[in-house]
């Protein structure tokens, strides 16, 4: 208990006097040694303890405090519970599953812009299936068809799969200058949990002379998809095979996501 009740006092040394926070570096002080955050610093004309100015000078013996110390993650309000040194803090906030997730449903598609909504993970399913219902599917297994075809322009597609009762980003995307096209699926949540995911997709002439059927790992949903493109870590077609699978104008894929 004493060593609780020290580490707890070594936390409160380390509070912001204005916003309560723990202060990470660069920390600041006045003439009289007061010190608040950077965030609160850029707010304040004078130290609100005392009234002194503040000096250039940096409160070095704070900052090698806030290193050793754990501090709690920005989406403590959201439910999560865990502490990390500031090394790995950031990390973890980018990584963390109470953390706010924007809506990309729809994205790049012509005449649809991102919708910039933001929430907590249980409610993007909900927002997506209210306002963007032809972006949001609700099974594992899928026939997609991407109508309209046109490999003179560029075309991104992001969709919302519901599958396994977990979430997924569905990505597809056709680049005339590289003349491919690419797919992707994003596991929504805690970003080691995609290891638990891949995807599967078939593709077939009108002849059924050409087939093709391919198995690609999920991915993290904080990844920029354009990144999971170029690393080659997902399904890419080349215009002249994908020709082949291309009907009426439509490319027409049967879509699984499985568990790894």
């Amino acid at each position: 208990t004493s060593d609780l009740d020290d580490a707890r006092e070594l936390l409160s040394l380390l509070e912001c006097p204005v916003c309560f926070d723990l202060m990470k570096p660069p920390i600041v002080q006045c003439s009289n040694g007061h010190s608040v955050c950077s965030k609160c610093k850029g707010k304040l004309t004078v130290c609100p303890s005392c009234e002194a100015n503040y000096l250039e000078t940096r409160n070095l013996l704070a900052e090698q405090m806030a290193y050793k110390v754990k501090h709690p993650c920005k989406n403590q309000s959201a439910g999560c519970s865990e502490k990390y040194p500031l090394e790995h803090l950031t990390r973890h906030e980018a990584e963390c599953p109470h953390r706010v997730f924007e809506c990309k449903a729809g994205f790049g598609v012509k005449g649809v812009n991102k919708c910039g909504w933001s929430g907590l993970l249980d409610q993007l399913y909900h927002h997506v299936a209210a306002s963007h219902k032809p972006f949001c599917w609700m099974r594992a297994s899928n026939t997609i068809q991407h109508k309209n075809i046109d490999l003179n322009k560029d075309c991104s597609v992001t969709q919302l799969v519901s599958a396994h009762d977990e979430i997924f980003w569905y990505h597809y995307r056709h680049v005339t200058s590289e003349e491919r096209s690419f797919v992707a699926l994003q596991y929504i949540g805690q970003v080691k949990a995609a290891k638990k995911y891949k995807y599967e997709v078939r593709c077939s002439s009108s002849g059924a002379d050409f087939e093709l059927s391919m198995v690609c790992p999920a991915h993290g949903d904080p990844e920029d998809a354009g990144a999971i493109f170029r690393s080659g870590k997902c399904l890419i077609l080349d215009f002249r095979t994908m020709n082949h699978f291309i009907i009426n104008k439509a490319l027409i894929m049967k879509f699984n996501v499985l568990k790894a």
